[in-house]
Formats: structure tokens, C-alpha cells, sequence
């Protein structure tokens, strides 16, 4: 196939590093590689996941589950390492 394990690429995606813990909240990087791009651009779906996975992790561990999700995106953006931020 074209793109190898999905499944191990979307595990890979989904890595978070705390780099901070205020009293908001902890702060997380991850990275979104190629793989996860259209064009040159990122998938903006899989940029949600990453953002859900870190609301998750900083808010509710694995007992919460986010219901809906809503998101404005203002520009695209390509592969990148990204902060995700309270």
C-alpha cells in the first residue's frame, strides 16, 4: 500500500510531550509529519485529534471523552511540530 501501518502513523501522531504545567493546565508539543498532510497542508482532522488527545490527557485522563469538537481554523498550515495551549 502507499502509506504503511496507518494504524502505527495515527499512534506516532498522536504523541504528546508536557513541556509546562501552570495553573490552567499543562502545555503539550506534538508533531504532525507529512504523512498527515493534503497536498503540503496539514489534515485539519487530525490536527483536532491531537488538540482532543490533549484536553484529555490535562483534563480527564481516559474516564472523559470529548462529545463535539468545534474549531475555526484561520489558515493552513503544513507539517510541523505544534504547541497546544490553554
Amino acid at each position: 500500500t502507499c502509506c504503511g501501518d496507518m494504524s502505527a502513523l495515527f499512534t506516532a501522531a498522536m504523541a504528546l510531550r508536557e513541556v509546562d504545567s501552570g495553573p490552567d493546565g499543562p502545555a503539550f508539543v506534538g508533531e504532525l509529519t507529512e504523512h498527515w498532510t493534503i497536498g503540503t497542508k496539514l489534515h485539519g482532522g487530525v490536527m483536532v485529534a491531537l488538540c482532543a488527545k490533549a484536553a484529555r490527557t490535562a483534563f480527564g485522563g481516559d474516564t472523559l471523552q470529548p462529545v463535539a469538537v468545534s474549531v475555526n481554523f484561520l489558515s493552513a498550515t503544513g507539517a510541523a511540530a505544534l504547541a497546544l495551549l490553554d
